[in-house]
C-alpha cells in the first residue's frame, strides 16, 4: 500500500514530498521500498497514547 499511496502523492501534490509519520510497530517495514515522494518516520516507543 505504500508504493501506491507514493504514487498518488505524485498525482495529487504535484510531485512535492510529503512526510508520513508511523507508529513504531514492529509490522512497519519500509527496507527495501524505493519511495520518491514519502518521506517515512517512525515516533519514539510508547508515544502514540499521548498524541
Amino acid at each position: 500500500w505504500l508504493c501506491n499511496f507514493d504514487q498518488k502523492v505524485v498525482i495529487k501534490h504535484n510531485g512535492q514530498c510529503v512526510l508520513l509519520l508511523l507508529d513504531n510497530c514492529r509490522s512497519h517495514k519500509i527496507e527495501g521500498l524505493d519511495l520518491l515522494h514519502v518521506d517515512v518516520h517512525f515516533l519514539p516507543p510508547n508515544t502514540t497514547s499521548r498524541m
